[in-house]
């Protein structure tokens, strides 16, 4: 298919020619498939060639290959295996097409690739346009019976590339340094991720201490801190989407510590029905597994007509806690999930009644402690949503960036 526009919508400064219509076949001056040697000879295995196949590669990620396969010489020679130059770029184009990775040593790959070597051209800006391609391949295959894409066929796509060499560099380059800003900051929101599931662990196992805290922390029932009230009731299909009042829907509940109160949706006013306050706490009653009932959210907002949705139900405590952020996070621990997992019951979808929720055993630590205990982690989970909304606006700009930088 031939592109009727060879100018991109975004150009470095002093860029103005239109770019060159080839065959994608023209990138490189060598194309190689791969293969696999026999796996029940161990002598094939285990030497010093890194053998790429599929689950090494990551969707979306050009720069990253999880090498966990190694074949030797011997194992080289008697496959169809080959050994791709360094600088090179693996494609697949059978199972998981869409994946493909820039290779800065030597390797060898399975049937599922095509390998472009002794590349003519920038290799960034080769990658994010064989990135782009696939994608298209991608998404003309998904939901069909066609398992990939032929050698053939790829290699005659008709692609736009700049004529100037610098041009391929300054787009490579730029692309490539927004690829290593997500991978930073991929990596830096799983340490933060561990770091809080680490905190968690030590201090509502009392392992951790702040500093001036000794004391064991005090046990009671749930029950005996405070009450339950039911969701909305006696409403059908009519009565929602439209109305003055709001309701916390279960999803919102599933997925919080603290409720999201963008999480809500319209409902008719309803005297009859108990309005949630500040400070209330909600649990899902039902889940697909015994591990994800009794999820808790709590609601920290003054608003005035808002209800719970009809499959959680609230809890209000008697005496209004030190800090509602410990428990939220405390109700979320490791140790209480396990609690209210054991409890479900059912087959193929599980429930937990109130009254086995409000027998729990729970940890009280005393005012200050519960304070900065509170603190800390919801302090550590505002930086772990920050960093998830930076990586999501990344990946964006990457996406524009791929839209409008390639003709």
């Amino acid at each position: 298919m031939k592109k009727d526009n060879l100018v991109p919508k975004i150009r470095f400064k002093g860029f103005s020619d239109p770019w060159e219509q080839r065959k994608l076949k023209s990138i490189s001056n060598r194309t190689v498939g791969g293969g696999t040697p026999a796996t029940k000879i161990a002598e094939y295995w285990n030497g010093e060639i890194p053998w790429i196949q599929s689950s090494n590669i990551v969707m979306d990620d050009l720069n990253t290959v999880r090498i966990d396969k190694y074949i030797s010489n011997n194992g080289l020679e008697h496959s169809a295996a080959k050994l791709i130059d360094k600088n090179s770029i693996a494609v697949i184009t059978r199972v998981g097409v869409g994946k493909l990775a820039i290779f800065r040593r030597k390797y060898a790959t399975s049937q599922d690739f095509l390998n472009f070597s002794e590349l003519n051209g920038d290799i960034y800006f080769l990658g994010y346009l064989l990135y782009q391609i696939m994608n298209i391949v991608a998404q003309q295959t998904q939901g069909t019976s066609i398992k990939g894409v032929t050698k053939n066929d790829l290699l005659a796509v008709e692609v736009a590339i700049p004529r100037k060499q610098r041009e391929q560099l300054n787009i490579g380059s730029l692309l490539h340094s927004v690829d290593n800003l997500i991978a930073a900051n991929e990596d830096k929101l799983n340490q933060l991720k561990e770091l809080k599931k680490l905190l968690m662990q030590k201090i509502f196992s009392q392992e951790w201490r702040f500093k001036g805290f000794t004391d064991p922390w005090e046990q009671r029932k749930l029950g005996e801190l405070g009450l339950t009230y039911s969701g909305l009731s006696g409403k059908t299909k009519k009565d929602f989407g439209h109305g003055g009042a709001t309701f916390v829907t279960y999803m919102n509940v599933y997925s919080h510590v603290l409720s999201d109160y963008k999480g809500v949706e319209s409902v008719e006013i309803d005297s009859k029905q108990r309005e949630v306050e500040y400070g209330d706490i909600f649990f899902t009653v039902s889940s697909e597994t015994p591990a994800e009932v009794a999820m808790s959210s709590v609601w920290l907002y003054k608003r005035r007509h808002v209800y719970l949705n009809s499959f959680c139900f609230g809890y209000r405590f008697i005496k209004e806690p030190a800090s509602y952020l410990y428990w939220g996070y405390y109700l979320r621990s490791a140790k209480i999930r396990h609690d209210f997992s054991i409890l479900a019951q059912g087959i193929s979808r599980y429930n937990i009644s109130k009254s086995r929720i409000m027998k729990t055993i729970v940890d009280i630590p005393d005012d200050d402690e519960q304070i900065k205990v509170g603190l800390i982690l919801n302090t550590i989970s505002n930086l772990i949503a920050a960093n998830e909304e930076k990586l999501v606006q990344l990946k964006k700009a990457k996406k524009f960036l791929m839209q409008n930088m390639f003709a």
